[in-house]
């Protein structure tokens, strides 16, 4: 099997059009809204902002895509559910397995 078929959405059944419907996922999208706006969701309770306002120090936005500042000083880039269950998909069952 060929490279280009293994990324292909299809062969790991995936769909394309929305990122994620997960609440797993609720996170990233609070976390993407906040930063983009610098107003936190309107459906999150006080200490739920609160909180966002304070963890977000960590985080930023580059070109579009969420980033996390590590204890170890390196961006690490958040992925959303299923694109971890197309990377562990990758690791374990791909070309470099």
């Amino acid at each position: 099997m060929e490279y280009d078929e293994l990324l292909d959405a299809n062969f790991f059944g995936l769909d394309k059009t929305t990122p994620s419907a997960n609440s797993e996922d609720d996170w990233i999208n609070e976390m993407t809204h906040f930063l983009n706006t610098g107003l936190p969701p309107e459906n999150l309770t006080l200490d739920a902002k609160k909180r966002l306002a304070v963890c977000s120090q960590n985080f930023c936005l580059f070109t579009h895509t969420l980033y996390h500042n590590g204890s170890d000083s390196i961006w690490h880039h958040a992925v959303y559910q299923f694109e971890k269950d197309v990377i562990l998909r990758e690791a374990h069952h791909g070309i470099a397995s």
